[in-house]
């Protein structure tokens, strides 16, 4: 995980990549989601840091 950002500026002269570039942005990123029981997942935290907090 990064800890820093930055910036870099850069400039693309060639028609060619900046064609492939826009197409690239045009395409769709389908990003799958999985679905938890929220209230399973804070029972189940309540209890670990119940243990972990006993010992």
């Amino acid at each position: 995980m990064a800890t820093q950002s930055f910036d870099k500026t850069f400039l693309v002269t060639k028609k060619k990549t900046i064609r492939r570039f826009k197409a690239k942005l045009k395409q769709k990123n389908e990003i799958l989601v999985k679905k938890i029981d929220i209230n399973n997942e804070s029972k189940r935290g309540a209890i670990l840091l119940k243990k972990s907090l006993s010992i």
